[in-house]
């Protein structure tokens, strides 16, 4: 059998989530897979604690949109 497409969505930074909430919705509706990769952080360098606020409220959001927390990746925080 084959496996559901996933969705990849391309974030510059947190809160830009909220461009593709259609899309997210839509794909899920659909039995789609999710992969959430956010680019950076939205902090300046050395701003740990607004990095990690950031990242908080951009997991709430997209948990309520259905979105696992290892469906997303924080690509600017490994970097």
């Amino acid at each position: 059998m084959r496996e559901p497409p996933t969705d990849v969505f391309l974030l510059p930074h947190p809160d830009d989530e909220f461009a593709v909430f259609g899309a997210l919705r839509d794909g899920r509706r659909a039995g789609h897979g999710v992969r959430c990769l956010f680019l950076t952080t939205g902090a300046a360098a050395g701003q740990t604690d607004l990095a990690e606020t950031r990242k908080a409220e951009s997991e709430r959001v997209l948990a309520c949109l259905g979105v696992a927390a290892e469906e997303i990746d924080w690509i600017g925080l490994r970097l």
